[in-house]
């Protein structure tokens, strides 16, 4: 019972490895610049990251930031280009 309680811990832990960075994080249309998301379709701006977010994470970062909103939508309006 034990060795099973210490072999699914174990893979537990394995499970738990960095996601691969993907070449267009962080890029208008490319992929949400946050690690742990990385979605595609990032189209909001974070204005200080100078990187662009998903809907979803731009949500939570705006939130977290109240009352300042640091993400916003890009709309043919006010373009932002990509941070590289």
């Amino acid at each position: 019972m034990i060795v099973n309680v210490l072999e699914t811990y174990q893979n537990m832990v394995d499970i738990e490895v960095e996601p691969e960075l993907k070449p267009d994080k962080g890029l208008l249309n490319g992929s949400c610049n946050r690690r742990a998301c990385q979605k595609p379709g990032a189209t909001w701006y974070n204005k200080w990251t100078y990187a662009h977010y998903c809907k979803d994470c731009a949500r939570l970062i705006n939130r977290s930031a109240f009352p300042e909103k640091l993400c916003e939508e890009v709309t043919n309006n006010n373009l932002k280009g990509d941070k590289s």
